[in-house]
C-alpha cells in the first residue's frame, strides 16, 4: 500500500502554517518537532521556516534565545 502524501500546501494555508512553525520553533521546538506538531516532514517544516524568515538555531544549541 502506497504511502499517503499530505496535502499541498498553497496561499493562505501555507503562510499561516509556516506562521504557527515559526512560532513553535521560536517557543523551543526543534524542527523535527515541529515537523511532528504540524503534520510534515522534517524537510517540509524546514522549508516552512525559512518561508516565515525564522532565524534557525545552530545544531545542538539548547536555551537559544534569538537577539532582539
Amino acid at each position: 500500500m502506497p504511502t499517503p502524501y499530505a496535502k499541498r500546501l498553497e496561499g493562505d494555508e501555507r503562510r499561516q502554517l509556516a506562521a504557527r512553525a515559526r512560532r513553535l520553533y521560536e517557543s523551543g521546538y526543534t524542527i523535527k518537532q515541529v515537523g511532528k506538531e504540524i503534520s510534515r516532514s522534517f524537510g517540509c517544516a524546514r522549508q516552512l521556516l525559512g518561508e516565515a524568515d525564522t532565524q534557525l538555531r545552530r545544531q545542538g544549541v539548547r536555551g537559544w534565545k534569538p537577539n532582539h
